[in-house]
């Protein structure tokens, strides 16, 4: 049996070595492209006029801005600058993060498998591609990893240290700063947790001090962002809650439910252009909604938002729900999810992100990417499944039961419980098809899993 484990351990350390030297080589022949994102160019110009509407934050333009300047002076392309700082960030905060999920009460973690495991989670390739773009995910994650250990570190510590509270409070400055989105669900997230430890053991002083620190970075951070933004500069439509039940309740359910409208409905939207806003979720804000606000004004096309969704959800409750079941699924696993819409089993919007992260490198990023999905993605992860369902219900008495992983297992819950948080975020408020860029916790997560199932396989 012993053998048996050696052996499925060493196969899975070849899986994540041959992902580990195809990163690798990935970053050595794209460390200088720009993968051609639309937000990506709508940054390198904000980072020229800091010019910002309600729809971006200051840090990163701030941050490009200085990069381009150091840039010049030393001749260097900025783009190489920004990736360096991304990809240095990104190995910390995930090395910090094995480091503690890794050490044992009675021992630190073994740095060596450490540094493995890590730059395991680095090339997981959307995470990789993304240490390599112009866009703000990269920073985003690093700095969310950081606020999950510390407010571990700040409830799971014997006494309360203030180092771990101003390395959480600086954490989730950067991140809300980074990601006006963030603020909200990390805020939730960092209360809620709270909530559970106090119950579990009270601890009123603890408490006060780190909701305070919570509420007071969200506060700090909300001012920062509406003090540097300027709401409608670029005239884009506000993503209020009525857009929210257009673009998740309507959308794409418009023609379908087309002669239930009332009749203002129907004379502002004709049926053709019910068919057009139906095609692709990019037609919600870009297509149907500046439309109807130009027609009618945004004050009375909120409201046409908030009938025709009571409308669709009378007559198709059932579909609803169940298009944002899908959508949650596939957030939640995106690896797996990628491999089934690759397959045309699901949607993704991951197609147009591969071709951005190609531009290149096409064959490359192509078969890394397809690598990566199918090992990890199908065969380890449904083994996983298997085994840690054994190692976790089996009675303590049975040689398959693993009071290790049970031990590690418990560790991740609170970064499992932060990936289902975002994927509820943007499942529930966004109708478009799951995106990996925004859910790399999510791939972080279930590859940690993998390994920790193998780990003493």
């Amino acid at each position: 049996m012993e053998k048996l484990k050696t052996g499925i351990r060493y196969i899975v350390y070849v899986f994540i070595a041959i992902q580990i030297g195809m990163g690798i080589w990935w970053i050595i022949q794209n460390i200088t492209a720009i993968p051609c994102f639309g937000d990506s160019t709508e940054y390198i110009n904000l980072s020229q006029s800091l010019q910002l509407d309600e729809y971006r934050t200051i840090l990163y333009p701030l941050i490009l801005r200085v990069a381009i300047a150091i840039g010049n002076r030393m001749h260097v392309p900025y783009q190489v600058l920004i990736y360096t700082g991304q990809i240095l960030l990104s190995f910390g905060s995930i090395y910090y993060m094995c480091w503690n999920l890794l050490a044992c009460e009675d021992k630190s973690a073994d740095w060596r498998k450490c540094i493995f495991y890590t730059l395991g989670i680095m090339t997981i390739p959307v995470v990789n591609f993304l240490n390599l773009t112009i866009l703000t995910d990269s920073l985003a994650l690093s700095f969310l990893l950081v606020i999950l250990v510390q407010i571990g570190k700040v409830w799971g510590s014997e006494t309360l240290r203030a180092v771990d509270v101003v390395m959480l409070v600086v954490a989730f400055l950067l991140e809300a700063l980074v990601r006006a989105d963030r603020i909200y669900s990390c805020t939730l997230y960092l209360i809620v947790y709270s909530v559970i430890r106090l119950i579990r053991k009270v601890d009123w002083k603890r408490f006060a001090i780190v909701a305070a620190a919570v509420v007071f970075t969200a506060g700090a951070a909300i001012g920062i962002n509406r003090s540097t933004q300027t709401p409608g500069l670029y005239g884009r439509v506000s993503t209020n809650l009525d857009f929210i039940l257009l673009d998740r309740v309507v959308w794409p359910n418009m023609a379908a439910n087309y002669d239930d409208f009332s009749e203002e409905i129907r004379n502002t939207i004709s049926l053709e252009e019910a068919v057009k806003f139906d095609e692709h979720n990019n037609n919600v804000m870009y297509y149907l909604a500046p439309m109807v606000e130009e027609r009618i004004g945004t004050e009375r096309a909120s409201a046409m938002y908030r009938e025709m969704a009571k409308v669709v959800w009378k007559n198709e409750p059932g579909k609803v729900m169940g298009d944002t079941a899908k959508c949650f699924l596939g957030f939640f696993f995106p690896h797996t999810n990628a491999y089934l819409s690759y397959h045309g089993k699901t949607e993704t919007n991951n197609g147009w992100n591969l071709h951005c992260w190609s531009t290149k490198t096409e064959k490359l990023s192509d078969a890394y990417y397809h690598y990566y999905i199918f090992s990890f993605g199908v065969v380890l992860f449904a083994v996983a499944v298997v085994i840690s369902l054994l190692k976790l219900l089996l009675p303590k008495k049975n040689p398959l039961h693993d009071a290790w992983f049970a031990a590690y297992a418990k560790r991740l819950v609170p970064y499992i419980a932060m990936s289902a948080l975002i994927c509820a975020w943007f499942s529930l408020g966004d109708g478009a098809p799951p995106n990996d860029r925004y859910v790399t916790l999510c791939h972080v997560v279930w590859n940690l899993w993998i390994y920790g199932v193998f780990m003493k396989a």
